[in-house]
């Protein structure tokens, strides 16, 4: 079994279960049939590197890798196609949220 997701204008519509490991077998069958685009993902991308991530609805297809929506106008997309913050996140055992308009993080407070 393999997981394909298919893919319109650059943005993940769809990921099924297919039957087809063979990812040229099926994306040229799906394309000959349907005209449609389909691309192999996999759920252990982040791990061996296929891809760089399991495509999920709403993700962005660019030929090499899937990577999520971008989360705020300041984030960049890294190589591992990961989106970082401009200020890294502070690891204290504290709860934080990120501000835009601070362009920081913010300590979260039970208020």
């Amino acid at each position: 079994m393999a997981h394909h997701a298919k893919i319109e204008n650059g943005i993940v519509t769809s990921v099924i279960v297919t039957m087809d490991s063979d990812e040229d077998t099926f994306a040229a069958r799906m394309l000959a049939e349907t005209g449609e685009q389909w691309v192999r993902t996999s759920y252990n991308a982040r791990t061996n590197g296929f891809r760089f991530n399991y495509a999920g609805i709403g993700f962005h297809w660019d030929g090499t890798g899937f990577y999520a929506p971008q989360p705020f106008p300041s984030w960049t997309l890294d190589d591992k196609y990961q989106w970082q913050a401009p200020v890294v996140k502070p690891i204290d055992g504290k709860f934080y949220t990120w501000s835009e308009d601070d362009l920081n993080w913010i300590e979260a407070t039970n208020d």
